[in-house]
């Protein structure tokens, strides 16, 4: 399934979008200018020109996030990959949904990498995210399945 919304104007696709909303997301209280696509029901995917977000639960939360600077690859497989280690690293933490962003800086990604939450966020929770988000191995493995999928 997929939605395309388009911005306030002319020719645009959000009164279409309003009036008869996906039946993944329900309604269109989240939008914001982006193409969402719904991945095998679980996954969201928003683009907003080259920055991509993805994230299992719609609006995108930020309740903590960290950030790096990775360079260019596929921002797709890059995010899917930071994901699945953010969550083997963060799944003790009750209610936690991860979400991942990148925005395209000079010839690399800003990557913002954090989440949602059920509880409070205690400090070591942060420095958890922020070691996996600057271990060198992971930047590596990340990058080069991120290439390969050109």
């Amino acid at each position: 399934m997929s939605c395309v919304i388009g911005c306030p104007g002319a020719g645009c696709a959000a009164a279409a979008w309003l009036a008869n909303p996906c039946r993944s997301h329900g309604n269109a209280a989240w939008c914001r200018c982006v193409r969402a696509v719904d991945v095998s029901r679980r996954w969201h995917i928003l683009r907003d020109g080259d920055a991509l977000t993805l994230c299992r639960h719609l609006p995108p939360r930020f309740d903590f996030a960290v950030r790096a600077l990775l360079p260019r690859a596929n921002p797709l497989r890059l995010a899917h990959q930071i994901r699945q280690d953010l969550w083997r690293a963060l799944q003790s933490l009750r209610g936690f949904s991860p979400v991942v962003a990148l925005v395209p800086e000079g010839d690399g990604w800003v990557v913002t990498a954090g989440g949602r939450s059920a509880d409070r966020i205690p400090a070591p929770v942060i420095a958890r995210a922020q070691a996996v988000l600057n271990n060198p191995n992971n930047r590596a493995r990340w990058v080069r399945h991120a290439r390969e999928g050109r």
